[in-house]
This record gives C-alpha cells, structure tokens and sequence, in this order.
C-alpha cells in the first residue's frame, strides 16, 4: 500500500533529488520499495527525517487517535510511512488516501463507526484517518497490542502474520517480522517506527 506525495514536505534541490533516486537504488529499493516519487518523499529519505505533516492534516490524525484509542505518534508514523502525509494519494493497488485504505477495508471500518460505505471520501484527511485509525485499533487488538505484528497486518494483511509468527513461535514480534516477513513489510514496519519515534521526539520538544 504505498503512494507518492506532493508538496507538503521539506524542500529538495535537484542535485538531492538525483542523489537521492541514485542512493535509493543501493539501498535496497528493490527488496520492495519503490522509488521516492515527490520531493518529500526525497528529502525525507535524504535528510533521514519524517515527511512534514500538515496542520490539517496532524489535527485530523490527533482527533482519530484519540477516538480510536491508538497512540498519536505511531499513527503519525503511519502516515508518514503510507503516503507521506498526502490525503490525496492514490495506489497502483487502488489504496486511497492518507493511510491508504483500500475501498473493502474502508468499508468495513465506516460500516462499524456508523457511516454509510458509499458515501465516505477517502481523499478527505479527517474521513480517512478516522477509518484508518480503527482499523489499526483493530489488528493492534489482534495482535495483543505488539506494534510490529499490528503494522505487518496493515501491510500485508492479518493471514499473513498470523502465518509468520506461527512459524517463529521462538521470537518476539519484531523479530517474527525481520526473519519471516516480505521485504516490503519489513521496511514498512521499520520505517513507520522510524517515523513515530522522530514526531514523538518533536513533539517533546
């Protein structure tokens, strides 16, 4: 579930951007990432921080944590990490949105909160993340709260990591996903934690 941004980030000059996609394609992009496709997405890897969140943007997300009861800034991360903080991006694999929600999942979650499915805009910021928020709620509840297991969920679906960990019943939750997980979904835990942990520095500040 991945998708560029546009604009909403931290500024590249073209002699970065080319360094970076040249970085990229020796950092193991092709272990499942795909190429950065927005300059915040640019700076963000060439920088080594998280995507510039904007105030609409981390308010709605503030509001969706708190609904749903998930923490903040690993809701944040996620965002980060699933469309770098664009709500109007859209997946090759069709996911829509600020955390990517593909239209099934989507509504499952808006049929549980008392929406109608059809209705939902999932290019709308506050839409999105409060559908997204409870559906990682959900596999967090699943998963007995372990954030790796929850955000491998989110990647590649609950079957998958259920499979995973019965195969490494020896090894805590981020190891099961190190050692059994796909190379996308490894990066994708890593760089959504990456990203919680810098907002939660930020905010502490």
């Amino acid at each position: 579930m991945r998708g560029g941004a546009r604009g909403a980030g931290p500024r590249a000059s073209p002699a970065a951007v080319a360094l970076a996609l040249v970085l990229a394609g020796g950092l193991g992009f092709a272990s499942g990432r795909t190429l950065p496709r927005s300059r915040a997405e640019v700076a963000a890897l060439f920088e080594g921080g998280a995507p510039v969140l904007s105030p609409s943007v981390d308010e709605a997300l503030v509001a969706a944590a708190r609904e749903a009861r998930v923490d903040v800034h690993l809701l944040r991360g996620l965002a980060g990490a699933e469309s770098s903080g664009d709500p109007t991006v859209r997946s090759g694999a069709g996911a829509v949105g600020l955390l990517q929600l593909v239209p099934v999942t989507a509504a499952e979650q808006a049929k549980a909160l008392g929406l109608d499915p059809e209705a939902v805009d999932l290019t709308d910021a506050a839409t999105n993340a409060r559908l997204g928020a409870r559906y990682l709620r959900r596999l967090l509840d699943q998963f007995d709260g372990q954030e790796a297991f929850a955000l491998a969920a989110y990647n590649a679906g609950p079957t998958n990591v259920l499979r995973w960990r019965m195969r490494a019943l020896d090894a805590d939750a981020a190891e099961v996903v190190r050692r059994e997980g796909f190379a996308e979904t490894r990066h994708h835990v890593a760089r959504t934690l990456r990203y919680r942990d810098l907002y939660r520095a930020t905010a502490s500040r």
